[in-house]
């Protein structure tokens, strides 16, 4: 009898997860917007422009899933969160998503009880610095009082570095982006070290930007990627597809002006691609239209890329390890069918 009654709990609550994961599209699409934690502004990645509308690379991702699960007219709303505020938000659900320039560790992943569906971008932890200093590289920074961003994985990686590098310093730690670059330039630390990709948006921020160099060495591997609840299992399917789509798409040159023109040909292999992604829309829990949704709003990741970070943007980055497989960077995506 007591087996049963065991067996009984056991299918009680695996029903119950089940409903509170099948439910979390289902509490998105009535609300009528996505909510997603963003930085608190990060040029290139989540910042306002002067009509206090939100853009950038991580702004574009969540465009996109907000578009898979709500329709080509999806809404997003975006909430601002410091790096120490980010995870206990999307525990408590205040946000549904984090695409906040977060990176995927061991730790995060297994303490947190958050998943981490796909990496969007890969990066490493650089130094920014005065040009006046005429420093060229990392080995020539012993002793240097170093600003970092308080709650990101900034102080480890020093920690590890110099220690085993035998480099002495001191570490300066803030608590928003804002206070961090303040110090900096206020003389309270000689160099800044985040994410390089982020430095570069930070350089732009400066009263002098051509004052100031982005080293070209890094000291960690950083991978950026989106973040959801780890019960939210339909959301993390929902967001990994939406994150290959988007890179297959760039593969086969679907970019967003041939999905706005209805009268534009595509080639064997874009139509391809949308017929075999959409053949499994029930099993994400979305409509047949999703991949023309997703890639109607922002475009595939070669374009997402562009805009925001590329070459002709401000901050000038190249592709790097940010590009495709087959041109030498690390983007693979599994196979969309």
């Amino acid at each position: 009898m007591r087996k049963y009654v065991l067996l009984g709990l056991f299918f009680l609550a695996w029903s119950q997860m089940a409903t509170a994961r099948a439910d979390t599209l289902a509490d998105i699409r009535k609300r009528g917007h996505l909510n997603c934690g963003v930085s608190q502004g990060l040029e290139g990645f989540s910042s306002r422009n002067e009509a206090d509308e939100w853009h950038g690379f991580d702004v574009d991702f969540c465009r996109a899933v907000a578009a898979a699960i709500l329709g080509k007219d999806g809404k997003a709303k975006f909430v601002p969160l410091s790096a120490e505020q980010r995870f206990k938000a999307l525990r408590d659900k205040q946000v549904d998503i984090l695409t906040r320039n977060t990176t995927w560790t061991m730790k995060r992943d297994l303490e947190l009880a958050l998943t981490f569906p796909a990496v969007v971008y890969y990066d490493g932890q650089g130094f920014m610095l005065p040009a006046s200093l005429v420093i060229d590289s990392i080995a020539q920074l012993s002793g240097a009082k170093i600003c970092i961003l308080s709650g990101t994985t900034a102080e480890t990686n020093i920690k590890a570095y110099f220690e085993l590098e035998k480099l002495d310093y001191l570490l300066v730690a803030s608590s928003t982006r804002d206070e961090m670059l303040s110090r900096y330039e206020d003389g309270e630390c000689d160099v800044v070290s985040a994410d390089r990709s982020a430095l570069h948006g930070d350089r732009l921020r400066m009263k002098e930007p051509a004052n100031h160099v982005v080293l070209p060495d890094i000291i960690s591997k950083e991978p950026l990627g989106p973040v959801v609840r780890d019960e939210d299992r339909v959301l993390q399917d929902v967001v990994r597809w939406t994150v290959n789509l988007i890179v297959t798409a760039e593969e086969a040159e679907l970019k967003r002006g041939l999905i706005a023109n209805p009268d534009a040909p595509l080639s064997e292999l874009q139509e391809l691609l949308l017929r075999r992604s959409a053949a499994l829309s029930g099993k994400l829990g979305l409509t047949e239209s999703w991949p023309r949704n997703v890639i109607g709003a922002t475009g595939h990741y070669g374009e997402i890329y562009d805009r925001n970070l590329g070459p002709k943007s401000p901050l000038g980055i190249p592709r790097g390890n940010n590009a495709l497989w087959y041109d030498g960077g690390l983007l693979y995506a599994p196979p969309m069918r």
